[in-house]
C-alpha cells in the first residue's frame, strides 16, 4: 500500500481559500464540506497549508491502490496521526460513514477497485468542526473530501474524479 498522510496543525488549517478571501462574508456561512473542499484543492494546486486559529482541525494525505481497504486504512491513519479522533468507537464509525460515502463519489459503484481491475491515486482532507461557524456550540462533525484519478491499471486510462462525506461524531 502506497500511503502517505500529514498533520496539520491542531488549529486547524489556513489556505488561501479554506478560510475566505478578504471582504468576502459569505464565506462565514459556508460549511464544513466546503472547507474541506478547498483545503483539498489548495493541497492539489500545491498552496501551503498554514495554520489558523479556529474551531476546524484537519489532516491530509495521500493513497495509491487498487484495494479500497487501504484507502480505509490511510484515512483513519492520518486521523488517528492527527489526533482528529477521540478514543470513543463513534468517532472512528462516523470516519468510516464519510470516508465510505466520499469513496461512492470517487467509485460511482460500490464494487470497490480491484474486483473490477480499477486503480485509483488520491489525495484527501479530512476536516473535524462545526458544520458551520456559527454553530460552534453543537458536537463537531467530520468531512472527508477526496480528488484523484480512477482507471484501468494502465496508462492514460484514467480520468478525474471527487467525493466527499461528511458524518456527525
Amino acid at each position: 500500500m502506497a500511503s502517505t498522510a500529514q498533520a496539520v496543525n491542531s488549529n486547524g488549517v489556513r489556505s488561501r481559500t479554506a478560510v475566505g478571501r478578504p471582504g468576502d462574508q459569505s464565506a462565514l456561512v459556508r460549511g464544513l464540506g466546503y472547507r474541506a473542499l478547498r483545503v483539498l484543492m489548495d493541497v492539489v494546486e500545491g498552496a501551503e497549508i498554514m495554520p489558523v486559529s479556529g474551531p476546524y482541525r484537519a489532516a491530509i494525505g495521500r493513497v495509491g491502490t487498487m484495494d479500497t481497504q487501504d484507502v480505509y486504512a490511510s484515512v483513519l491513519t492520518a486521523a488517528e496521526r492527527a489526533k482528529l479522533l477521540d478514543p470513543a468507537l463513534n468517532d472512528a464509525h462516523a470516519l468510516y460513514h464519510a470516508t465510505h460515502d466520499a469513496l461512492l463519489g470517487i467509485l460511482r459503484d460500490p464494487a470497490g477497485l480491484g474486483p473490477t481491475l480499477r486503480t485509483t491515486a488520491l489525495v484527501y482532507a479530512i476536516l473535524r468542526g462545526p458544520r458551520k461557524l456559527e454553530l460552534r456550540g453543537e458536537r463537531d462533525w467530520i468531512a472527508v473530501a477526496m480528488f484523484g484519478s480512477i482507471g484501468a491499471p494502465r496508462p492514460a486510462w484514467e480520468h478525474d474524479a471527487v467525493g466527499l462525506g461528511i458524518y456527525n461524531l
